[in-house]
């Protein structure tokens, strides 16, 4: 009857070590750090729309330590999400002439570890070209790479960020 208790045990130990093997680390969630925006002009509602699609739990982690930041607080961004507030201190687009676009949230949805946001400006036609600049989780990974992609039009261009980048021109 010794045994049994021990023997118990052993298959608790063993199921225990057996899940901690199994589950992912939260390193290896997901090794490469990306993050991928789409931008296009919607004819119909006359209107540029951003999609972006970032891991949730990289995003809303650098998120929280930004809106925890003196520096993030400003008038624009009070009672804003810090999802929200967070990309649009690291997300701008710039029109031909060189004007910042005020993005606008149009919401947002989490779909297994992604985390997907729309962002919206008002534009009558679509822009002969766009300036762009994208720093989300660069302060987070060295490694961190942030894909644009733009259909203004007819065309279709991209862009690829990485640390040290400045803004980029899509045609």
């Amino acid at each position: 009857m010794v045994g049994a208790p021990r023997r118990r045990n052993t298959a608790v130990v063993i199921a225990f070590a057996a899940t901690l093997l199994a589950a992912p680390s939260a390193a290896d969630a997901h090794p490469l750090h990306t993050s991928f925006a789409s931008i296009a002009h919607d004819k119909t509602t006359r209107t540029l729309v951003i999609s972006l699609r970032v891991f949730m739990d990289d995003y809303s982690r650098a998120s929280i330590q930004y809106r925890a930041r003196p520096s993030s607080a400003n008038a624009s961004t009070q009672g804003q999400s810090p999802l929200i507030s967070y990309a649009l201190a690291n997300f701008h687009v710039s029109d031909d002439a060189g004007r910042p676009l005020a993005l606008v949230s149009c919401g947002g949805n989490r779909s297994g570890d992604l985390l997907l946001l729309c962002f919206k400006v008002a534009m009558s036609s679509p822009p002969k070209s766009l300036r762009v600049s994208n720093t989300i989780l660069f302060e987070v990974f060295k490694d961190q790479i942030n894909v644009v992609q733009a259909t203004l039009g007819p065309r279709k261009s991209s862009a690829l960020f990485s640390p040290g980048d400045g803004s980029k021109q899509l045609r």
